[in-house]
């Protein structure tokens, strides 16, 4: 069994905005910089909060093994777990921790990693439970057992690629295509499209991705130069071809489809997506195999 561990803020800025914390990594909660996020800090484990209580360096959270550790690193106004002032401690599922006035909950789920994997051949019986680790049983059986790994394709695509063939053939032998030739939905991970910046300090560059969704703002997936945007703005996925679907995840400033503010909403290729001061367009591109 394993642990997923997350964050979800419910008092003080950006409510509902949920933090996903991978295990064996070490998270700084920082106060956000007037100034911008220097070049020497890592965005991809730091988190930042627009509190004036928050301290430049205000304290780390630490995922090991599937636990999550908060520790205070000197700050002015220090951590607080279910109402009581820590220097360190460990935070369980439910469980309250306030970072000067923002408040997260801690959301720990089980997941049975036995699940999400194939087995091929049959395991003896004292193995075949599902509190038993993985890669211990794999250890234990050695080729009584075969793992097969999910497959993740990452662009970009060379046609020399091995990836690249072992994605053809699957195609070629277990997809349907549609009309349209293209593969059925649940067979990829994602779809080709491209993000192109038409005003704020991002203006003329162009991102492509090739993803079912992703998360724009000043982390993650789509990273924006813009101050007026949120640390994580919005969520945007692919519903179709030239069909696009956002939903503001509770941004300081609020997400606009041609000038409208929304909270959820479908939109176009020809449609004007504005976050902050930074105006998008979004454009689907053909996979063509």
């Amino acid at each position: 069994m394993a642990k997923k561990i997350s964050l979800k803020i419910i008092e003080g800025n950006n409510i509902d905005t949920i933090f996903e914390l991978e295990d064996d990594k070490r998270y700084e909660v920082r106060r956000v910089p007037p100034t911008g996020i220097p070049d020497n800090i890592d965005r991809k484990l730091a988190i930042f909060l627009a509190d004036p209580e928050v301290s430049k360096l205000h304290a780390s959270l630490t995922v090991m093994s599937g636990e999550l550790i908060a520790q205070d690193l000197g700050s002015t106004n220090g951590i607080y777990v279910n109402g009581k002032r820590a220097s360190k401690a460990l935070i369980s599922n439910n469980d309250k921790l306030r970072i000067g006035t923002t408040v997260f909950l801690a959301i720990c789920v089980e997941e049975n990693l036995s699940e999400s994997r194939t087995f091929i051949g049959k395991a003896p019986s004292q193995y075949s439970k599902s509190t038993h680790d993985f890669k211990k049983l794999a250890k234990v059986l050695d080729d009584k057992i075969v793992f097969q790994p999910d497959m993740r394709i990452q662009p970009p695509y060379n046609v020399g690629d091995k990836a690249f063939d072992i994605f053809v053939k699957l195609l070629d032998t277990t997809a349907t295509l549609d009309s349209d030739e293209h593969p059925i939905q649940g067979m990829v991970d994602g779809y080709f499209f491209s993000v192109k910046a038409l005003t704020g300090p991002n203006e003329g560059d162009v991102f492509d991705f090739y993803k079912k969704q992703i998360v724009v703002g000043r982390t993650k997936d789509l990273w924006l130069k813009d101050k007026s945007i949120s640390r994580e703005h919005a969520i945007v996925e692919i519903a179709g071809k030239g069909i696009f679907k956002i939903r503001d995840l509770g941004s300081q400033n609020g997400t606009f489809i041609n000038d409208q503010k929304v909270q959820i909403a479908s939109f176009r290729e020809d449609d004007i997506v504005r976050l902050g001061d930074t105006a998008l367009s979004f454009s689907y591109k053909a996979e063509d195999f």
